[in-house]
């Protein structure tokens, strides 16, 4: 869910910016890739363990994949804080509020809302067959 939204922001940072001039300004995007990589084999590892997806129907899975994506935006969003509190990032010669760490909370809320709408409309849909 992260590289998703993430993608197209450091694809069009790519193409605007030279990672040579600006490479602390692309600091944000190697901390939401490398946090959300060891999210992922952690509940990779956590699954192969536990098995918890298996189990339980969407709702169950729905707050495991939420909780687990929750938890990967606050961790990616601690350590950038700690890195620019440090100096060490750039903004490509701008500052935090042009950033697309600006929609780190807010994608958190869009997919817990719209994994819920999802999930009720589901639950109201009629089984298969009728």
């Amino acid at each position: 869910m992260t590289y998703g939204w993430i993608a197209p922001f450091l694809l069009i940072a790519l193409w605007c910016y030279s990672p040579g001039r600006y490479l602390s300004s692309f600091y944000p995007f190697g901390v939401a890739v490398l946090v959300t990589a060891l999210t992922g084999w952690g509940c990779g590892k956590m699954e192969k363990k536990l098995g918890f997806r298996s189990q339980g129907g969407f709702w169950p899975k729905y707050f495991i994949l939420i909780g687990w994506y929750w938890l990967n935006i606050v961790v990616i969003l601690a350590v950038t804080l700690t890195l620019d509190a440090r100096g060490w990032i750039g903004y490509f010669g701008g500052d935090a509020a042009g950033s697309f760490g600006m929609l780190y909370i807010p994608s958190a809320i869009f997919y817990t809302v719209a994994g819920a709408i999802w999930g009720f409309i589901k639950q109201m849909a009629p089984p298969a067959g009728i």
